[in-house]
């Protein structure tokens, strides 16, 4: 099946030429570096004229191809988000390019490039790094603040959905293509990003001050009550 290639902000002609038709096993084999791997999504590392990281989605069920067909494809519309809260100065990996078939019917798969961002995810660094916890939560209530600021509901705030850069001054909110601008963006949107992330944390750490310190934190950025937040 023909592809499209779509760039965004790079001429990364060599794109191009990647085999998009190639199966996780075929990439695998090709070279590709497996950074994360399901039934429906397919994340690697390729080396190419450039590094980048490559997303593979697969439009498996008939709900998920009729929306493809209705809004775009997933990665499209990830790359808009991604977009969309770079501009409003929310760190998140850039979006390099699109890749999608000229036909999306069926179970086909398409493909979001991505700038190869280096760290690691907070559930990964509470984990080996408790020292760590105090600064990260402090952080961490603070970026969820900002994405709220700006409309933005995550729907999936669990540690391993923010990165934490090599620096470890820099914090990224990563795996946005379930998450939208809900209007308006209600208490109920805030209440459970934040309970996804104390869950999330709840599963590698047992420290109530890491809780306490992510709340305050947020609650400050966010001109919120803490007692809003404390029943979480």
């Amino acid at each position: 099946m023909p592809y499209s290639v779509r760039l965004i902000n790079r001429d990364y002609s060599w794109l191009r030429h990647l085999p998009w038709e190639n199966d996780p096993a075929a990439w695998t084999s090709a070279g590709a570096q497996v950074i994360k791997k399901s039934k429906s999504r397919f994340v690697f590392f390729w080396e190419g004229e450039s590094p980048v990281f490559i997303k593979r989605y697969l439009s498996r069920r008939w709900t998920t191809q009729w929306l493809s067909w209705l809004v775009g494809v997933k990665s499209a519309r990830e790359a808009r988000v991604l977009l969309k809260l770079r501009r409003c100065g929310i760190p998140t990996p850039e979006p390099y390019g699109v890749v999608a078939p000229w036909f999306p019917v069926g179970p086909v798969s398409n493909y979001l490039i991505l700038e190869p961002l280096r760290g690691r995810n907070l559930h990964t660094v509470i984990r080996e790094s408790p020292e760590k916890m105090e600064p990260v939560a402090q952080k961490l209530g603070s970026l969820l603040a900002q994405m709220h600021a700006v409309g933005f509901f995550h729907n999936d705030t669990n540690l391993h959905n923010f990165l934490l850069d090599e620096s470890e001054d820099i914090l990224y909110a990563i795996d946005v293509d379930g998450g939208w601008f809900p209007l308006p963006l209600l208490m109920y949107h805030r209440r459970k990003n934040v309970y996804q992330i104390l869950r999330s944390g709840r599963g590698c750490c047992t420290n109530k001050e890491w809780e306490a310190r992510f709340c305050r934190a947020y609650a400050e950025s966010a001109g919120v009550r803490p007692e809003a937040i404390a029943a979480l």
